[in-house]
């Protein structure tokens, strides 16, 4: 199973370690650290205000679609693998 995080692009669900709000996420000095550590690994695909950071082991995604919205994709996908 897939989801749609944004510009034509689709994770598979399992590999999925952590989606978290953007703001929340950066408010931790610690976490701003982390991010700039791996900055090589951010795919920055928000055409607007950065709302999500989704993890994989491979990339961190940053989303401008809300966690509810990648919620409601994500259960599109499996309603219509269920059909």
């Amino acid at each position: 199973m897939y989801i749609y995080i944004e510009n034509n692009n689709f994770i598979p669900l399992k590999d999925i370690i952590l989606i978290i709000e953007h703001s929340d996420f950066v408010k931790d000095k610690k976490n701003r650290d982390y991010l700039n550590k791996y900055r090589k690994k951010i795919i920055d695909l928000s055409r607007k205000e950065p709302r999500t950071i989704i993890m994989t082991n491979e990339f961190i995604y940053i989303s401008s679609y809300t966690n509810r919205a990648l919620k409601m994709r994500a259960e599109e996908m499996e309603n219509l693998k269920n059909l």
